[in-house]
């Protein structure tokens, strides 16, 4: 006695099954940022940009999390400081952490969503061109800057909260040149795979 499975749709569809049972399945394999982005239309960037003047600590970027009921998950980052003097050195960092809190000044960032048909907007608070923030950062990366342009993928590591906040943050020695920041960042339901 055999038995029909089906989609439980009432369209008809089956499954098939082999002479050797085994059940036909077909698989699509694709990154998280596509699949959010072409089913959801929640992937978004964020450019932040400087011009320095002086040395010193340089908020290029900072991300809040306004949205209740979607995290915000950082999938691939950008950075580059090709250098005002031409000498790159230990004294020349980014930093990358949580925990600081916009206060004022900078320019404020309108993050544009990869999808362009979806008509969605980032519910996130963004600004760039070193605002003042308060609060101390949770440095979590650190690369030293080397004169050309970084890329990083975290895969989706990078995950924030209603309320949390991320700071790209540029240390340097050197008074001159522009600082380039671009975060690739998803806004995340959590049964948003299916």
């Amino acid at each position: 006695m055999g038995f029909t499975l089906e989609d439980g749709t009432g369209q008809g569809y089956r499954v098939k099954i082999s002479a050797e049972n085994q059940m036909h399945v077909q698989a699509e394999n694709h990154e998280l940022q596509h699949h959010i982005s072409i089913l959801h239309g929640q992937v978004y960037q964020a450019i932040g940009t400087h011009t320095l003047t002086t040395s010193g600590a340089k908020t290029i970027l900072h991300l809040k999390n306004d949205d209740p009921e979607r995290m915000m998950v950082v999938s691939y980052m950008r950075l580059q400081f090709p250098g005002g003097d031409g000498t790159i050195d230990n004294d020349t960092y980014f930093q990358l952490g949580y925990g600081t809190t916009y206060s004022a000044g900078g320019a404020g960032v309108t993050p544009i969503n990869m999808n362009s048909s979806s008509g969605n907007l980032a519910t996130i608070t963004a600004y760039h061109d070193n605002p003042t923030v308060t609060g101390s950062l949770d440095v979590f990366d650190h690369w030293y800057a080397d004169n050309g342009m970084m890329t990083f993928n975290k895969h989706g590591s990078i995950v924030m909260g209603l309320g949390d906040t991320l700071e790209f943050r540029l240390q340097t020695d050197q008074s001159t040149g522009l600082v380039y920041v671009r975060c690739t960042f998803m806004m995340y339901e959590r049964d948003a795979i299916g």
